[in-house]
């Protein structure tokens, strides 16, 4: 079994996020952190993607960016190649406990197979 990488999340990355879901606080945000491997091999988190979504009070469809699927968006642009999609996050509205989904556990699943 390969060992896991370290991921490395700047605190800057992490209220990024929180500003926006807090700004849509009746409906779910999702986001992606994307990241490049350092020199130690672990995985240095340097951007924070938003795509296109759709939101309700109870879940959140990523719509892709520029027409295109997120994966496939970042694949192809330039200043992504180098990078890999370290963690994927969603929020929930606020009242609701903290939880995996089905949907969560499904979604983490496919972009780990990434």
């Amino acid at each position: 079994m390969k060992p896991s990488k370290r991921i490395r999340i700047p605190q800057e990355a992490i209220d990024c996020f929180i500003r926006k879901a807090r700004s849509n606080d009746k409906l779910e945000t999702l986001c992606y952190f994307l990241a490049q491997e350092n020199d130690n091999g672990d995985l240095l988190v340097d951007t924070v993607l938003f795509p296109e979504q759709t939101a309700t009070d109870s879940e959140v469809s990523d719509q892709g960016i520029g027409g295109l699927d997120t994966y496939a968006w970042i694949q192809n642009h330039d200043s992504y190649k180098n990078h890999t999609v370290a963690v994927w996050v969603h929020s929930h509205v606020q009242g609701n406990s903290c939880f995996f989904s089905s949907v969560d556990v499904h979604c983490q699943y496919a972009w780990e197979k990434f």
